[in-house]
């Protein structure tokens, strides 16, 4: 794709994004509301200062949206890349960093990434995901344009392209991720359940079915599943097996299986959103199994791997990779107690599947071989 492409194609989204976007309250009452609460105004008259500041100047407004409203992209700050398979802490990177860089959180910019977004888009029911599907899209398109221009220019006034990503224990990631997209997985994971059950959902009350009971039969079906792939011996041969077993076993498969493959991709991810793009296989250097972070760089990129275990311990070269003196991360990420609930149903299934010997399975994978996860013990 073309610069004259993705420009086009950036524009188009960003158009149909801010028509949907909520006009903002008029300027008398945000000046009462920045008196009362003690907030002050911030700048957003940043204009180019500079020949790459110009240069990029198209993709601005498209870039704009997939920041905060309170911290839009600066001209004046550097930019960094937040790239994450999941949500995993990168929240607290964003706040910890968001006042000094133009901070983008992304879950990938790969052709194939916005190619499966957009053909979401086509295959939606107009729910209210539709919304956070076009949000994505943009994003996608939006981060791959940045990094295309980077691989162009190389640097911005002097600065390249900062990349931070982490990885985590598979084990602990797929259950977070069946939680972080519940308004996606909690639907086919019910309607797999009636349909295990032999019940007729026509004339089954949606109300009357247990989320978290048949969360963790899922969990418990999903675990029996994964030992009986092994996906340790190879991911792709696994998730041929996985498709095997579930299309024999139960009378419709489908939402079983789009669970199950989403709740395995992270073994995958690198090698989809990252080796691709940037060229690197970053889990090829055995820096990052033996020490848990990994620090590398292109001609526009400056890369930053860590472990999201380690990550409280790698807040010093997390200061040096950005440059920033007394680096700290200053939210958690806590979760929903409702949402608590479901990944303990989800995990309670895994552990009646097998628990220690499910988790060795997954840790087990060329992925988890790779960041040391197989080092791991209960």
């Amino acid at each position: 794709m073309g610069d004259s492409d993705r420009q086009s194609a950036v524009a188009k989204v960003g158009d149909a994004t801010r028509a949907g976007r909520p006009k903002r309250w008029p300027r008398p009452i945000r000046r009462l509301l920045r008196l009362l609460t003690g907030r002050k105004k911030r700048n957003r008259r940043s204009k180019p200062r500079s020949a790459d500041d110009r240069a990029i100047a198209w993709l601005w407004p498209y870039l704009a949206p997939t920041t905060s409203r309170r911290y839009p992209p600066l001209y004046e700050n550097r930019d960094a890349m937040i790239l994450q398979m999941g949500r995993v802490a990168s929240i607290s990177i964003h706040e910890a960093i968001r006042t000094d860089y133009n901070a983008y959180h992304t879950h990938g910019f790969s052709s194939a990434r916005s190619a499966d977004i957009l053909q979401q888009l086509l295959q939606d029911d107009g729910g209210p995901s539709g919304n956070r599907m076009m949000r994505g899209y943009l994003a996608a398109l939006a981060h791959g344009a940045l990094l295309h221009w980077y691989k162009q220019h190389k640097t911005r006034n002097g600065a390249r392209l900062k990349i931070i990503t982490l990885t985590r224990d598979p084990v602990s990631w797929m259950s977070s991720h069946l939680v972080l997209r519940r308004y996606a997985t909690l639907p086919k994971i019910r309607a797999w359940h009636v349909a295990a059950a032999g019940l007729d959902p026509a004339s089954l009350d949606p109300a009357a079915v247990d989320e978290l009971a048949a969360v963790r039969a899922f969990g418990a079906a999903f675990g029996e599943m994964i030992l009986a792939a092994r996906p340790s011996h190879g991911l792709a041969p696994a998730v041929g097996e996985l498709r095997r077993l579930a299309h024999a076993r139960y009378p419709s498969a489908d939402e079983f299986l789009s669970v199950a493959t989403a709740a395995l991709s992270c073994g995958t991810w690198f090698d989809r959103e990252v080796k691709p793009v940037l060229g690197l296989d970053l889990l090829a250097d055995a820096r990052l199994r033996d020490s848990g972070a990994l620090r590398t760089e292109t001609d526009y990129a400056e890369i930053l791997v860590v472990r999201f275990e380690d990550l409280r311990g790698s807040l010093p070269l997390f200061g040096d990779f950005l440059g920033l003196r007394n680096f700290a991360l200053p939210h958690s990420n806590p979760t929903q107690s409702e949402h608590r609930d479901m990944r303990a149903a989800f995990e309670a299934g895994l552990e009646q599947a097998g628990g220690a010997a499910v988790r060795r399975e997954l840790r087990a994978t060329a992925y988890g071989k790779a960041c040391g996860y197989d080092r791991l013990t209960d």
